[in-house]
């Protein structure tokens, strides 16, 4: 090898053996001094998921037998912690057991939620969220974050095994395993082959299009599509632009797009519009506020017009929304509950999805669509392939210009048929909706042979180091 190449080869190995040490010493700095020096330091959903009683697995199973067994269980591998931003899994769960089923959800933070690290051991506990929803806590000795790496096939074994006693414990059969990330590829393969579960890749989101998710984590996608019973997209552009790289995923694929429960919304319905006592009308935006957000757009309405409040409600995420906070009537409310978002939205005269065109986002279906539907709210948007499918419901923009000239088209709109058509919308396009839908689906490969002449040589990979 060149002295070139092998100077590259010894960067590269340095650099892991330093990231592996970092992986080593974090959750002691972080459990021992960080979050000891500021309260603000930890992570909230860290300390949230506490609230709930949690127990050892084999402490559970009176508490996890509460099922109806004319209903299928699900096992939900995330790609956000549940007590985070409410997110799409959080819905299916949420609505699946609402329905019935018995949902089991696993925190993917591995470790890193529990309070204090076990040295030289590992601890597997089980708490209950919500009736017939049951979130899996597995520390693993290194505490990795998710999204950094993939796992090795020794954490691997760990999460399985501790899948499969919470399963076990809860007399759970063939449940069907929702996966949501790469990283749990060969933990639901392993499962899979142990207890003849169904993998559904629930792909809602282009990985690619973020930018803290490792790039082995990006490729492994292909081997989690290829390895799945079932692929379900959230997003028409997203199956598109991933079946023509993944052409395998052809065969087996649905459509399952987002949705909301329309009566969480019933109070914003309520609330007639333009009658709130002369107060300023206002703009409102819900969700993150991070580098795909229009902030310039934002900006040049906010200044356009300063008689107006612009209300943004959400975690920021991006340095860039900085340059709003100078702007007088720009309102940064932060993270509020789920459940208080109908009080906040009923103030709003006009709902917005100013985002950046990328990938990223012409993959997405907004949830705050339905959301903003649901309230009967005027939509300003980006032109986004999924909002485009509303002509008549949302006003689409492409420059900061138009984005104005929306708006303004928006705050005049006086037409009741249209606030009832978009809750109607929201009525039609509801989690129940969906969750039937993507129930449908899973039946339908009931009658399909499960094809297992792949699984041999990936599970051999669960077997060594």
């Amino acid at each position: 090898m060149p002295l070139q190449g092998r100077r590259l080869a010894a960067g590269v190995a340095l650099t892991r053996r330093l990231s592996g040490l970092k992986e080593i010493v974090r959750p002691y700095y972080l459990k021992w001094l960080y979050f000891r020096l500021k309260e603000a330091n930890c992570p909230r959903p860290f300390v949230d998921c506490w609230k709930y009683p949690s127990v050892r697995v084999e402490s559970s199973t009176e508490r996890l037998k509460l099922s109806d067994p004319e209903h299928q269980d699900v096992v939900f591998l995330p790609m956000a912690d549940w007590h985070a931003c409410i997110q799409r899994s959080q819905h299916l769960a949420s609505t699946f057991a609402s329905m019935g089923h018995r949902c089991f959800f696993l925190n993917p933070n591995l470790g890193r939620e529990f309070p204090q690290t076990y040295f030289g051991s590992e601890r597997v506990l089980v708490s209950t969220i919500e009736p017939r929803v049951h979130e899996l806590h597995v520390h693993l000795l290194r505490e990795p974050v998710f999204h950094h790496r993939l796992l090795r096939p020794e954490e691997n074994r760990r999460i399985v095994q501790a899948v499969e006693d919470l399963l076990r414990a809860a007399g759970s059969s063939r449940p069907t395993l929702v996966v949501s990330f790469p990283l749990w590829t060969e933990v639901a393969v392993e499962l899979r082959e142990r207890m003849g579960c169904r993998i559904v890749y629930d792909c809602h989101d282009l990985l690619q299009g973020f930018g803290n998710i490792s790039n082995d984590l990006i490729e492994a996608e292909g081997h989690l599509l290829a390895s799945s019973d079932l692929v379900v997209f959230s997003a028409q552009w997203l199956m598109e632009q991933t079946m023509a790289q993944h052409p395998l995923t052809s065969a087996r694929t649905a459509l399952v797009r987002n949705a909301v429960n329309h009566r969480d919304f019933a109070a914003a319905v309520a609330r007639a519009p333009r009658a709130r006592d002369g107060a300023a009308k206002t703009v409102g935006y819900v969700g993150a506020l991070s580098s795909w957000f229009d902030t310039e757009a934002m900006r040049r309405a906010a200044l356009t017009h300063p008689e107006w409040r612009f209300v943004l409600i959400g975690f920021v995420g991006s340095e860039k929304l900085d340059e709003l906070r100078d702007i007088p009537n720009v309102q940064f409310h932060g993270e509020v509950p789920h459940s208080e978002l109908p009080s906040h939205l009923a103030r709003m005269d006009v709902a917005v999805i100013p985002f950046l065109k990328s990938p990223l986002t012409m993959a997405t279906n907004p949830i705050k669509l339905y959301e903003y539907f649901a309230c009967g709210l005027p939509v300003v948007s980006t032109r986004l392939p999924e909002v485009e499918g509303f002509p008549d419901l949302a006003y689409c923009f492409d420059t900061p210009e138009e984005f104005v000239l929306q708006l303004e088209r928006a705050m005049r709109e006086d037409d009741a048929l249209l606030r009832a058509r978009r809750i109607g919308v929201a009525q039609r396009e509801s989690w129940v909706a969906r969750c039937a839908q993507l129930n449908a689906a899973i039946h339908e490969l009931d009658a399909t042979p499960v094809d297992d002449s792949f699984l041999a040589p990936r599970a051999e990979l669960l077997k060594g180091d």
